[in-house]
């Protein structure tokens, strides 16, 4: 499969999302730190990703679309993902809290989409899914879930 592009893409945007995340977790985990470049860098991993499913999908025969979006894992991949990136989520939001956030919750985010993206790049070697679409649907619900919980964790896990 390592000879098609569908591994590839995977774990490129696993990667690519994983550098903007960090990059924005390293920010948020100081106080007076410009976060533009960062929000921009990680909203456009997601919005490149989000297009060249999109693409993908309209590029498909009509009849193919929904095996391609739905793929066979669509129910277990974004759990995988998430399970996947709790270990990273655990020694992320360990890191940050040992820096001075002064917004727990977008931290615990940024720490959380780290992760997520992290848990994104190992399912991507067990994952037999082709489509980019099934990558841009199924892979970010999985790294936005692992975001939602470092948002919910973070006020409770990186106050001083």
């Amino acid at each position: 499969m390592f000879h098609t592009p569908a591994p590839w893409i995977k774990l490129v945007y696993a990667a690519l999302l994983a550098g903007a995340a960090g990059w924005l977790t390293a920010r948020l985990a100081r106080p007076v730190a410009r976060l533009a470049g960062p929000e921009r860098a990680v909203l456009a991993v997601l919005l490149a990703m989000g297009a060249l499913g999109g693409l993908a999908w309209w590029a498909a025969p009509a009849d193919l679309r929904m095996g391609d979006l739905m793929g066979h894992s669509w129910r277990t991949c974004p759990f995988s993902v998430l399970g996947l990136s709790l270990p990273a989520l655990a020694g992320g939001l360990w890191a940050v809290r040992g820096l001075a956030p002064t917004r727990p919750r977008a931290a615990g985010f940024a720490a959380g989409l780290l992760a997520g993206a992290v848990g994104a790049f190992g399912y991507a070697f067990a994952c037999v899914e082709a489509s980019p679409a099934f990558v841009a649907a199924w892979y970010t619900l999985g790294i936005l879930m692992a975001g939602a919980l470092g948002a919910l964790l973070g006020p409770r896990v990186l106050r001083w």
